[in-house]
């Protein structure tokens, strides 16, 4: 079956790295790993969200932030991880391809599940706030990605566009703050413990979601940034699935929408513009082209289904299972 070999390294930082090697492992046990980092990547961004929230709660933060940045944040925190460990590692297109795929996923499998499960009113705040400013950052990453490479002032510029979409919501902060339901209430040490283990655990889920991604790269033949568009976007999703089908089952469509784009505008103005000031190599966007279409079409019918052109202010369960259409369409796209 071969060897697995772990290995912890100091960096220049004098922080400690973990690091897995899986090429001598038979594919079978590659799967199970594969599996064991998704699992990881679930139980801690479950508990990394409910600590997160719990320790906010205790600030006295609005629950317009919590829902908006808090929960975006923890939810995306498994692409967030396994991006910064790829990058780190020198497996920049496992993180662009977890970025740009788990974009995809957020508007094309994730809306497009809760919108079969019961149709997704759009609020006003939603229809004139988070989705044009979702679409802008995703129109500025298709401008900067003109250029030869994508160099440290591209992904300064993006990490910039951050401050004035926290300053607007600092500014409406104040006028919300009955959006979302917040969770039962814990003891301090437990919510520091769920935060603190969540951590832990998305940080060994990654490691361990890299290593086998790759390696399965390498035993189907395709290239490891097909795997990051795939396999370990829809991987890092799940948090924002299983969040999205229950917000739905119970009508939450607020804190289904505003965790879904809120996710898209921290893939792209944080998780991305990190992930290149950490790769080792430049990195080039000449050929994710083909992927933006994808990421433009689905942004661009999501906005169309959440106008007024029909009259409901909603989306219904044929504009959803239009989402997920094109979502299929693109894994079909990748592997051609």
């Amino acid at each position: 079956m071969g060897n697995i070999t772990c290995n912890v390294s100091l960096n220049g930082m004098g922080n400690k790295m973990f690091s897995l090697d899986l090429s001598a492992v038979s594919i079978g046990v590659v799967s199970l790993f594969f599996a064991l980092g998704i699992a990881l990547l679930v139980i801690g961004a479950h508990w990394f969200v409910e600590g997160a929230v719990a320790v906010s709660v205790r600030l006295r933060i609005s629950k317009l932030i919590i829902g908006s940045v808090v929960m975006s944040l923890a939810t995306t925190s498994p692409e967030l991880m396994v991006s910064l460990t790829a990058a780190s590692q020198g497996n920049i297109w496992i993180a662009l391809g977890s970025v740009f795929g788990s974009y995809i996923a957020n508007i094309g499998l994730v809306l497009g599940v809760a919108g079969l499960i019961r149709p997704i009113k759009v609020s006003y705040i939603v229809l004139h706030r988070q989705l044009p400013f979702s679409i802008g950052a995703l129109f500025v990453l298709v401008v900067l990605s003109a250029g030869a490479y994508f160099e440290a002032t591209e992904a300064l510029i993006l990490l910039l566009l951050l401050a004035p979409w926290f300053a607007w919501l600092f500014f409406y902060a104040p006028q919300d703050d009955s959006a979302f339901t917040l969770p039962e209430e814990h003891r301090l040490w437990v919510s520091l413990f769920k935060f603190i283990g969540g951590f832990v655990f998305l940080q060994v889920g990654a490691t361990v979601l890299v290593a086998s991604a790759e390696s399965i790269a390498i035993s189907m033949g395709v290239s490891t940034y097909a795997v990051g568009l795939t396999i370990v976007a829809v991987g890092t999703s799940l948090p924002e699935l299983a969040s999205a089908v229950i917000g739905a089952r119970k009508g939450e469509f607020e804190l289904v929408l505003g965790n879904v784009l809120g996710a898209n505008i921290l893939l792209l103005l944080l998780v991305l513009p990190l992930s290149t000031l950490l790769s080792v190599k430049p990195v080039s966007f000449s050929d994710v082209w083909g992927d933006y279409f994808f990421m433009g079409l689905l942004s661009i019918c999501l906005w169309l289904f959440s106008t007024r052109f029909d009259r409901s202010w909603q989306i219904n369960r044929i504009e959803a299972s239009i989402l997920l259409s094109i979502f299929v369409l693109f894994q079909i796209y990748v592997y051609q």
